[in-house]
């Protein structure tokens, strides 16, 4: 019978998707969100940018089998916004950009949301003049769904001094704090990066209906908030917006795109009565900006690689709250750049020193970049995030850090253990007495052996 019952859910759940948004929003400004907080438009430093291209309400009801994807941005803004050539956030709706195309339940019990994303613009005509829609500057890199949810609080890493939430999309590509001082809440959320390729994760105008799926966890909240999100360049004014150059990975995100930790294997993990041997975590970084050539004459069309200024890796750390006192820093010997399939490895090691009891607990890595918000003096506000309500008057935010996350599980086994209870030291016996032994033990099967010595085991061994 639940058997039965199983593949009707599954049934159902392909069957029913609602993805709701009409038809008057616009891709720039969205209504204030469940907080009352303005969400903003791009994070711009002169050169290059985090773009907000859509703002969505998810929710979901497994058991009734429903999904609702609903837009949040209804206002737009026109071309005179003052940062230069970037009409593409306020031109057309983008009420298309992300569609909610599917659902399932996969093996492990986890919901499925298959989604579609599409760039809102086609691509220019050369044989027309250059205008607001005709235009082929617009291209975008490292597009990314952030999953925000609502009515939950937050887990504590109190080493690294962050939340997060951990265990409400399995196997995100990371975690990032990037829209905090906005929303209000500087909480860790996951993403997953929508569209991966060679080139830079580069997103073209005129791509439609690429598909990527997230696993959720049933167990979570089923409602949040989901930030459509892009690095993004200032790659032409108006004149040259039919023969752009794009200048990456300087359009790419400043922080790490994607992080993979493995933990230890669970025949070889951490054990709740050891408390010196230490087991290592890998830790695999993709970063596009990492030991690229810096520019002193950027923008240089000459070497559309080169960057502004540094924007590597400057350090990773992991936290497994409880397990050690202090943070750990990871390590690497990989002296190679990021590429696509090429990632930076670090190692972490550590013991469970604070012997953390048998169980399943959350391990946080961060993967702070060396660029600081502000600190890259190009031009304009720097790396900080614009929002405008009326499109005149403007409101900047800073950046919290420029720095990826990721959650992973650490597993602390039980330890073969024998706790002495009777004699447990100080008792007097009497000689030709009998007297009865008693232990408690921790996984531990078979045979027992005793010994007894009257020389504390020098000679005197029986």
């Amino acid at each position: 019978m639940k058997a039965c019952q199983f593949s009707v859910m599954i049934l159902l759940l392909l069957l029913t998707v609602a993805a709701c948004s009409s038809g008057n929003e616009g891709p720039l400004f969205p209504d204030n969100d469940t907080s009352g907080n303005s969400l903003p438009v791009i994070a711009f430093d002169g050169q290059t940018a985090i773009g907000l291209m859509g703002v969505y309400d998810l929710t979901i009801s497994p058991g009734d089998a429903f999904a609702e994807l609903t837009q949040t941005r209804h206002a737009s803004l026109g071309e005179s916004y003052v940062v230069s050539g970037m009409g593409f956030f306020s031109i057309t709706p983008c009420s298309d950009c992300l569609q909610l195309k599917a659902l399932a339940i996969d093996a492990d019990n986890n919901l499925i949301l298959t989604f579609q994303v599409s760039h809102p613009f086609d691509k220019g005509d050369p044989l027309y003049p250059p205008s607001a829609f005709n235009r082929l500057d617009l291209d975008v890199f490292d597009l990314a769904l952030l999953v925000a949810p609502a009515e939950t609080s937050p887990d504590t890493f109190p080493l690294t001094v962050v939340d997060a939430y951990p265990g409400i999309v399995v196997d995100p590509d990371g975690y990032t704090n990037e829209l905090g001082n906005v929303t209000g809440d500087n909480s860790l959320i996951p993403y997953r990066i929508c569209y991966e390729d060679i080139n830079n994760n580069r997103f073209e105008m005129g791509t439609n209906d690429i598909s990527f799926e997230i696993a959720f966890d049933l167990d979570v909240p089923l409602l949040f908030k989901l930030y459509l999100t892009m690095g993004y360049g200032a790659s032409a004014k108006k004149p040259d917006r039919l023969n752009p150059t794009y200048y990456v990975p300087e359009f790419n995100r400043k922080p790490a795109w994607k992080v993979i930790v493995t933990p230890p294997d669970i025949g070889n993990t951490w054990n709740q009565s050891d408390t010196t041997t230490e087991h290592s975590i890998t830790i695999d970084i993709f970063d596009w900006n990492h030991g690229s050539t810096i520019s002193l004459s950027y923008p240089d069309p000459d070497n559309t690689d080169h960057i502004a200024s540094a924007s590597d890796i400057s350090s990773v750390t992991v936290e497994i709250p409880g397990m050690t006192s202090t943070i750990v820093t990871a390590s690497t010997i990989d002296t190679t750049s990021n590429g696509w399939d090429d990632p930076l490895t670090y190692t972490a090691s550590c013991a469970n020193e604070n012997g953390l009891a048998a169980g399943e607990y959350y391990g946080l890595v961060k993967v702070t970049d060396s660029r600081i918000p502000g600190s890259s003096q190009t031009g304009g506000e720097t790396d900080t995030l614009v929002h405008s309500e009326d499109g005149i008057n403007l409101e900047w935010y800073e950046i919290p850090e420029f720095a990826a996350y990721q959650v992973f599980t650490a597993t602390v086994i039980q330890g073969d253990n024998i706790v002495v209870t009777s004699p447990n030291g100080g008792e007097g016996w009497t000689a030709f007495t009998d007297r009865e032994i008693t232990w408690t033990s921790d996984n531990i099967t078979g045979t027992i052996y005793i010994d007894y010595s009257k020389d504390n085991f020098v000679s005197d061994i029986n």
